[in-house]
C-alpha cells in the first residue's frame, strides 16, 4: 500500500510538472564525479527545478531551454556523448 501511494504521488508531481513546462533527465557521468556535476550545474537550476545524484547518475528536472544548458555543460565538462 505504502508503494502504491508513493507511485500515485510521484506520478502527480510529473503530471504537475508537465503542465509547469518541466521535464525531468537523467544523465550518465563519464568524468566528473556526482559532487563535481551538481555544483556545475547548480547555478544554472532555478527556482523550481532540480539536480540530484547517485553513484555515476545525475537527475535534473528542469524547462528544455536550461536542460539543453545542461547537456552542452555537460558535454563539454565531462565529454558525454563521446
Amino acid at each position: 500500500m505504502k508503494k502504491l501511494l508513493i507511485a500515485a504521488l510521484l506520478l502527480s508531481a510529473a503530471c504537475a510538472d508537465r503542465q509547469r513546462g518541466m521535464e525531468t533527465r537523467t544523465y550518465e557521468l563519464n568524468r566528473l564525479s556526482n559532487e563535481e556535476a551538481i555544483a556545475l550545474i547548480t547555478p544554472y537550476v532555478r527556482e523550481g527545478g532540480m539536480v540530484n545524484g547517485k553513484n555515476r547518475l545525475i537527475t535534473v528536472r528542469e524547462k528544455e531551454d536550461r536542460l539543453t544548458l545542461v547537456e552542452d555543460m555537460l558535454r563539454k565538462y565531462d565529454g558525454m556523448g563521446e
